[in-house]
């Protein structure tokens, strides 16, 4: 099933003057963790983070908590999970950045994926960490958790995975997404190469070339589907 849909009111407030996604941010801001940041719940409540994100103090690339960065092909995730793979795309001359997001079950088959097309002049960074955060809340919104993320956005991945919400570019963005995880939606945060990310990729260029965002359950745009298959375990 394929509509055209304004997904979730809270996705679509870049303009607001309380910033982007503010309810769910508020959300987070509203709980006391001490000193008021992600860091000072890490500080009180250490192993709520390391039961769904593996230890904080070992989640640098070498250690493969990122993900490995050989990684040539989409690989399933485990029973019971979902895989999210989100991506962005720029176009500069129009000002305009595409979003990409498609979540997958251990057989490769896709349950849903969506794009948006969304008219500012955002850094690369920045894109990637709202595909990232779209596609989580589409996870939690039609209730495809838990999830292992990944994006092809070495920096932004690293970011999630070391809880540092402090970029001025991308914290607010950060906090969001950290808020989810830390509340179990997300399993595994990794990163991977472009060509276990085409999928996600292949979306966010097709964001750019359309003005409504899209949203597909079970199904892809005709001209993704062959690319799905070839993701498919054999």
């Amino acid at each position: 099933m394929s509509v055209s849909v304004r997904f979730l009111d809270t996705i679509s407030s870049a303009d607001s003057d309380d910033g982007v996604w503010p309810n769910f941010r508020r959300q987070f801001s509203e709980t006391d963790f001490g000193d008021g940041s992600l860091r000072g719940f890490w500080l009180q409540y250490p192993h709520e983070f390391k039961s769904v994100n593996g230890d904080a103090n070992n989640t640098g690339v070498e250690a493969g908590a990122i993900g490995r960065l050989n990684d040539e092909k989409w690989n399933p995730p485990g029973a019971g999970l979902y895989k999210l793979n989100t991506d962005a795309a720029l176009l500069a001359e129009n000002c305009s950045v595409g979003v990409g997001v498609v979540i997958r079950n251990e057989g490769g088959l896709v349950m849903a994926a969506t794009t948006q097309r969304i008219e500012a002049t955002y850094v690369l960074e920045v894109a990637e960490a709202v595909a990232m955060l779209r596609g989580i809340t589409l996870a939690v919104y039609i209730g495809l958790v838990p999830v292992i993320i990944e994006s092809d956005h070495h920096n932004l991945v690293r970011k999630v995975v070391d809880m540092d919400p402090t970029d001025v570019d991308i914290g607010l963005v950060v906090n969001d997404i950290l808020f989810y995880i830390l509340n179990r939606t997300a399993s595994l945060v990794s990163y991977v190469s472009r060509k276990a990310n085409k999928v996600a990729h292949s979306l966010a260029k097709m964001a750019l070339a359309i003005t409504e965002d899209r949203f597909w359950l079970e199904e892809v745009p005709p001209s993704m589907e062959l690319i799905v298959l070839e993701d498919v375990p054999d």
